[in-house]
């Protein structure tokens, strides 16, 4: 794709799943189940980690049957889960399946809702902005208007800015909290900044949930077996929405 003339690197479209939700939103799940094993009152009966993070998954089962979630999203939730061997070293992540980190991203958010527990109140601020950051986008069109887009910028913002200040508290701490991954820089750049800059086509449309080749079969056009967000037909129909984005966006407006 590189030699095709007229390819450039802003005409690539970040995918929510690896980027986001296996990316930046899974060691921040990893992170937000920690300090609430540590610091919630439903914990505290808890004599183990594994004990609290235990009774967390007893409270997202419940909250799974009332949503019609299925339980079997998340099994378990334990040290070995979330990667932690040694709890002052490690950092925890969330889980391998993107699908259960979003979910996880929103048991938290509703969990934590009305905390008055000073270690939790940014965590919960964290997770909200990115459980109404999914919703915005999922529930937008192909295109976003104005005000739908400029919305998404701000929870994206929001997000982030608790996720990094949350780490360089860690950081100043000593403790093993809130990692910060590459995968963080992309969300930031090429999915909030290019909305921020002009952009309106949602995110979720480079998303690949479910059957990822259906692209190939919508296009008929480099239709392989592999089913994976860098395969070509995938790529092909990511740039030719960028071309027409581009060029929408160069059309005068009507008043």
């Amino acid at each position: 794709m590189r030699s095709i003339p007229g390819w450039s690197p802003d005409m690539e479209v970040s995918d929510p799943l690896h980027v986001v939700w296996l990316g930046c939103a899974k060691d921040a799940v990893g992170s937000a189940l920690m300090l609430v094993a540590e610091h919630d009152p439903r914990c505290a009966s808890a004599d183990s980690w594994d004990g609290a993070l235990a009774i967390i998954l007893s409270h997202f089962h419940d909250w799974c049957e009332e949503r019609g979630v299925a339980k079997s999203t998340i099994e378990d939730i334990s040290l070995t889960r979330l990667g932690v061997d040694a709890v002052s070293f490690d950092f925890p992540h969330g889980f391998s399946k993107g699908y259960a980190n979003k979910v996880m991203v929103n048991f938290c958010a509703e969990f934590l809702r009305s905390t008055t527990i000073q270690p939790l109140k940014m965590v919960a601020v964290c997770c909200w902005a990115l459980a109404e950051w999914s919703y915005v986008v999922e529930t937008s069109g192909t295109w976003m208007d104005d005000r739908t887009a400029l919305r998404a910028v701000q929870l994206a913002k929001l997000y982030l800015q608790t996720h990094m200040l949350m780490a360089r508290r860690s950081l100043l701490s000593g403790q093993p909290r809130w990692k910060i991954r590459p995968r963080m820089h992309s969300f930031a750049c090429e999915i909030s900044a290019r909305m921020e800059n002009g952009s309106r086509m949602s995110p979720r449309e480079a998303a690949c949930w479910g059957d990822e080749s259906w692209i190939g079969r919508t296009c008929h056009v480099g239709l392989a077996p592999a089913v994976h967000t860098s395969t070509l037909h995938l790529r092909i129909l990511q740039r030719v929405l960028m071309h027409v984005n581009a060029e929408l966006a160069s059309l005068p407006r009507r008043e």
